[in-house]
């Protein structure tokens, strides 16, 4: 949202023709009914000139693994490093 926007979004709002907000049926006014076409008109004008943006909040909640886990993982990848490159069937083995 910056100034621009809002003030577009004024103007829309100043520019609109609330006469579906203000609709009789059958000679009774019914609530419900006003306040969804209030609703639409209202929300059409604020998706135009706000458009909904995709925030992807990504979470690495590693809260679970202790400090053993991690240690045993250094350690792991370490030895994954290690057998890459070598031919030590030992070594393979032990990891």
């Amino acid at each position: 949202m910056n100034n621009y926007s809002i003030e577009e979004f004024k103007a829309r709002l100043s520019y609109e023709f609330w006469d579906s907000t203000y609709l009789f049926y059958n000679g009774n006014i019914d609530v419900d009914i006003l306040f969804n076409s209030f609703l639409n008109n209202y929300l059409r004008i604020f998706y135009t000139s706000f458009p909904p943006c995709k925030i992807i909040e990504i979470s690495n909640n590693n809260s679970w693994i202790t400090p053993g886990i991690r240690i045993f993982c250094r350690c792991k990848r370490c030895l994954y490093l290690l057998t890459m490159d070598s031919d030590d069937a030992i070594l393979k083995n032990y990891y």
